[in-house]
């Protein structure tokens, strides 16, 4: 006997040995078997708003006065677009006059004479040569933290040729304790070489 299942739609077999009246495959009886009712998934018809809800111009009060609201915003939108443009456009034509009247005058260039730049590279040279005749004096003394150097009132730089001639007068600590004076004579080349260097006493 072929009898279909009305769960799982399976087709009973002479070699199945569940009895009659039940599924071998789901185990269902079939007399008990009840399918599911299927929803009724049909949209509900919606009735119209009664004519006695309705405007004068068959639309709700409340849509017409939505309607006037949002056409006062896009009117007032619009003049205020329009405002701001006019404005935008006064003030472009503006600047230009505002930076015309404040533009800084270009500052005129000076440049310097060959007399100028020569006073300043001796000044240079001189400045490099004292450094160097101090640095000398100092290393060549015994005590060498005793050395103190008369920078303005004892000291004379002048320029013979390419080298810087130095006369630096300083005191330091003798071997026998005392400080004494000392001149230190320097001759430096414009290429910063220590050509002559000697100490005398005061």
């Amino acid at each position: 006997m072929n009898i279909e299942c009305p769960k799982c739609h399976y087709i009973r077999q002479p070699r199945d040995f569940a009895p009659e009246y039940e599924c071998p495959q789901c185990g269902i009886i079939y007399a008990k078997f009840k399918p599911r009712e299927k929803p009724n998934m049909a949209t509900p018809k919606r009735e119209p708003a009664p004519v006695a809800d309705r405007g004068t111009w068959g639309v709700r009060p409340s849509i017409a006065f939505l309607g006037g609201f949002f056409a006062c915003v896009a009117l007032a939108l619009t003049a205020f677009s329009l405002w701001s443009q006019r404005s935008a456009e006064q003030h472009v034509a503006a600047v230009p006059a505002r930076q015309v009247r404040s533009a800084p005058r270009p500052e005129a260039k000076w440049e310097k004479t060959a007399d100028e730049l020569r006073v300043e590279r001796e000044r240079d040279l001189m400045s490099a040569a004292r450094s160097i005749c101090s640095d000398r004096i100092v290393k060549s003394a015994t005590f060498q933290s005793s050395v103190d150097i008369q920078w303005f009132s004892n000291t004379s730089t002048k320029r013979v040729g390419t080298t810087t001639v130095i006369a630096m007068g300083f005191s330091a600590l003798s071997t026998n304790g005392a400080t004494l004076p000392f001149w230190g004579h320097c001759v430096v080349g414009d290429d910063g070489k220590l050509l002559y260097f000697n100490v005398v006493p005061r």
